[in-house]
């Protein structure tokens, strides 16, 4: 299928894609992944199937980066549109490489809190925006996805390392 074959190609490649109107057209056009089509079935013909193309998703995002810290968080956003219209049985598998995407962003504007006198009012919508993707894996009942990512997330923010 073209639309896992261009994940993995983004994947294999490294190729980062870092504007959030990129982002926007690139998955878009893997949108045969990221959501339910008309088309399809409610439940996937093969569930060991759709749970390599969802875990391919979370690793996708890995690649939709920008080293510019604003920019990146309108990334982030533009990913959230797509993953959350994705559907409930999906969050599972692709919101938390969301959340840890906007950890690290926590972590870049904190070491930058020299340079941007608003880097606490970013922090404080970061952290605002991760907790709208755990409360939509606790709607969805994914809830100790979510609870699994805040050890490793607090690890990551700690400003000591």
């Amino acid at each position: 299928e073209l639309c896992v074959y261009l994940a993995e190609h983004v994947i294999l490649t490294q190729t980062c894609i870092d504007s959030h109107d990129q982002v926007d057209m690139f998955l878009t056009m893997i949108s045969c992944l990221v959501a339910d089509q008309p088309d399809q079935p409610s439940e996937p013909e093969d569930p060991e199937d759709f749970e390599i193309q969802q875990s391919l998703v979370g690793r996708v995002v890995h690649q939709l980066s920008s080293t510019v810290p604003d920019q990146q968080f309108l990334i982030l956003n533009t990913c959230k549109k797509h993953l959350i219209a994705g559907g409930m049985k999906r969050m599972q598998y692709t919101l938390p490489s969301l959340v840890f995407r906007a950890m690290e962003l926590c972590r870049v504007y904190h070491d930058l809190k020299e340079e941007d006198e608003k880097w606490e009012k970013k922090v404080c919508k970061i952290l605002q925006y991760i907790n709208s993707l755990l409360a939509a894996l606790v709607k969805a009942e994914y809830w100790g996805t979510g609870v699994k990512a805040l050890p490793t997330g607090s690890t990551l923010l700690r400003s000591d390392g």
